[in-house]
């Protein structure tokens, strides 16, 4: 059975660990924990919290 890259959709061997084309990862993929998923918010947006802001109009 083949294994088809996220990344970029080649096929891959079934136990192939990364992918032959793109050399992505083709494991499991990790949960996401609070810090990792935070740091993928923009900083700016972690500055300014959007709580309370209205839109005139």
């Amino acid at each position: 059975m083949a294994i088809k890259c996220p990344d970029c959709g080649a096929y891959n061997l079934s136990s192939a660990e990364t992918c032959k084309k793109c050399g992505a990862s083709l494991g499991p993929k990790l949960a996401q924990t609070p810090e990792t998923a935070q740091a993928k918010v923009p900083f700016i947006k972690r500055l300014i919290p959007r709580r309370g802001v209205t839109k005139k109009g």
